[in-house]
């Protein structure tokens, strides 16, 4: 989740009831949602997967740029963006 002043949260602790990743938001408004798989930190593959914000591709894009002037190597990450 990326809030509106470009911060990225995330999180591999999820319970049901208690905690899921739109709890990272705490009901504000993000700038993006998703999925995103990170293996010895490095980024494998980022999608705007989200049931409950339901992302637009343009803030998706807009992340994926964020990210990468911020250093990430799109190279081999694999790209899934979702139609709303």
């Amino acid at each position: 989740m990326v809030n509106n002043k470009g911060d990225l949260f995330a999180s591999t602790y999820q319970k049901v009831g208690e905690f899921h990743h739109s709890s990272l938001g705490q009901g504000k408004p993000v700038a993006m949602a998703g999925e995103m798989e990170v293996n010895n930190g490095v980024l494998k593959s980022i999608t705007n997967r989200s049931g409950h914000y339901t992302p637009k591709p343009e803030y998706f894009d807009q992340t994926i740029s964020h990210l990468e002037q911020s250093g990430i190597d799109f190279k081999s990450v694999e790209i899934d963006v979702l139609e709303p």
